[in-house]
């Protein structure tokens, strides 16, 4: 495994373990379901997860209790982020039900609004730094929509995936808003500008499906998560992609055969926190400043 400072399985009775990189990890048992999407909430004192299963849990980050638990009925959440006002997601009300674009209160997960969205589960969104915009793959994974949070209605042009690309598998939107990278069955990574909705530039690093995408804080770098196509014996890894003048600059940052992230938080630019089927752990992100 490369770049990798510490790791633990999920679900801690003793607390946020110190790692080498000085960010939080969990130690204890097994966590029981498989996580989409793992959130620490602001002091990192919860942590929100959204599994396989439908179920939005938070956690003590302590005492790995659990304090609090929803069923959203999604096998996969549209988008999936904090908020101000609270944890903005998509549910549906039965598993089979029509998917609604919802806020709900932070911890109590109270519902303070929702609206219908036809979205495109297998690709998770999330939000701009200041909360106010979202990012949603649509339909049937081929378009992707920009929503007001504060008028839930769509800002600037839809964008269509051109020709005969493959449908969106991870979206995520850059912290200022300004652009939103895309990737796709076939290891590709799009990136558009959001005012526009043109093509800005695109990577092709990875040789099969990106599951996961998250633009660094300062939104100059990208990692971006795959199920092969590092070199063998690296078939599932982790890239950071650095953007500037120059063209894109992409490093592996962390591998294991058979077993691709699901879930990557920057914290600031120097890490990244991972979250796979059952653990939570941090590599560092590679990036050197000039």
């Amino acid at each position: 495994m490369a770049g990798a400072t510490s790791r633990r399985p999920l679900a801690s009775p003793t607390g946020p373990v110190a790692t080498g990189v000085g960010e939080p990890s969990w130690s204890g048992t097994t966590f029981s379901r498989s996580i989409n999407k793992l959130l620490w909430s602001e002091g990192d004192q919860q942590v929100v997860s959204n599994d396989t299963e439908g179920y939005v849990t938070v956690f003590d980050a302590r005492s790995g209790r659990v304090l609090k638990e929803l069923n959203v009925h999604t096998y996969r959440p549209c988008v999936f982020s904090f908020v101000p006002g609270g944890l903005l997601l998509s549910e549906r009300d039965t598993p089979r039900g029509p998917t609604f674009l919802a806020l709900r209160s932070w911890p109590e997960l109270s519902l303070v609004w929702r609206v219908p969205l036809d979205c495109w589960d297998a690709a998770t969104g999330n939000t701009n730094a200041a909360g106010t915009l979202a990012a949603v793959a649509l339909g049937e994974g081929r378009r992707v929509g920009v929503i007001d949070l504060q008028t839930h209605a769509l800002r600037g042009p839809v964008i269509v995936l051109p020709g005969t690309q493959s449908e969106l598998q991870s979206l995520s939107l850059r912290p200022d808003g300004q652009a939103v990278a895309g990737g796709l069955g076939n290891g590709r990574v799009l990136i558009w500008d959001t005012p526009s909705g043109q093509l800005k530039s695109q990577v092709h690093e990875h040789g099969d499906l990106v599951n996961t995408l998250s633009w660094s804080l300062s939104g100059d770098a990208l990692a971006s998560g795959s199920f092969g196509g590092c070199g063998w014996p690296r078939s599932e890894c982790l890239l950071v992609t650095r953007f500037g003048e120059a063209s894109p600059q992409s490093k592996v940052v962390w591998y294991r055969r058979f077993n691709v992230p699901g879930s990557v938080e920057w914290r600031g630019d120097s890490a990244l926190l991972l979250s796979d089927h059952d653990q939570v752990f941090t590599v560092a992100s590679g990036l050197a400043r000039d």
